[in-house]
């Protein structure tokens, strides 16, 4: 399907938005910046973006419009069942730009294990993996998402993002690039001794009131030391925390 001269206007909006600024060099801003201007401009809003490990696992969510329940259920029990994972992709396209129906048909897609107990349950009908290239290795995986309401990925809708896919990939590596070297140790270096202690039981599971306990300090006091890190580290959300954490480590 030919794109539309509304569709072009969109992009070209996009583009600005999505275009490298030497003077920033932070990828995590960058990747959420990616998924604003998908969900605002483009209407994909629900939305993440994903690095894959050396496993091809999925792992570090930036996340757009997507509860982080759903994704903490999604990394314990279904990611490996998900077809478009870099680890199960078993197609390649040069545009990088992969639609559920380039893998099976959306009969079969329908009778998987993965919709019928995690699309299903979540509303959700359909994705589109966009895939991020270095040196013929995956380093970022945008995923979107529609539910129940919405219309099914088309021609369309991958001709929008075979337009970005290249500008999106060479910012990204280049903002990667930038931030290589020692940024993770001046990261750590930046945490106090108690937000240590947060977020040593932060990645084990406990809830605010168990730490407030522990540590004989009062919620509201977890909850700021909480804030403090999110800042320092750039996350919004225990799960990125603890990836975050996860990727310093």
């Amino acid at each position: 399907m030919q794109l539309t001269k509304g569709d072009y206007g969109k992009i070209l909006k996009c583009l600005d938005f999505i275009a490298f600024d030497p003077e920033l060099n932070d990828p995590i801003h960058y990747r959420k910046t990616v998924l604003n201007a998908l969900s605002d401009i483009l209407g994909y809003t629900e939305s993440i973006f994903w690095i894959p490990n050396k496993q091809g696992d999925l792992i570090d969510p930036i996340l757009n419009n997507i509860e982080d329940s759903v994704i903490s259920e999604y990394l314990e029990f279904f990611q490996p069942l998900d077809v478009l994972i870099p680890k199960n992709l078993s197609v390649r396209t040069d545009t990088h730009i992969v639609k559920v129906e380039d893998v099976m048909s959306l009969s079969n897609f329908v009778e998987t294990n993965f919709y019928k107990e995690f699309f299903f349950k979540h509303q959700y009908i359909d994705k589109i993996g966009i895939y991020i290239f270095n040196k013929n290795h995956i380093v970022g995986a945008i995923g979107l998402i529609r539910k129940e309401g919405d219309n099914y990925f088309s021609e369309q809708d991958r001709n929008r993002l075979r337009l970005l896919i290249k500008p999106i990939e060479s910012a990204f590596n280049a903002y990667t690039a930038l931030s290589q070297g020692n940024a993770n140790e001046k990261k750590e270096e930046q945490l106090t001794a108690r937000e240590r202690e947060i977020i040593q039981f932060v990645t084990q599971g406990f809830s605010n009131k168990e730490i407030s306990e522990i540590l004989f300090i009062s919620i509201n006091t977890v909850k700021k030391h909480l804030q403090n890190l999110y800042q320092k580290l750039n996350v919004t959300n225990r799960t990125e925390l603890c990836y975050r954490i996860f990727k310093m480590n």
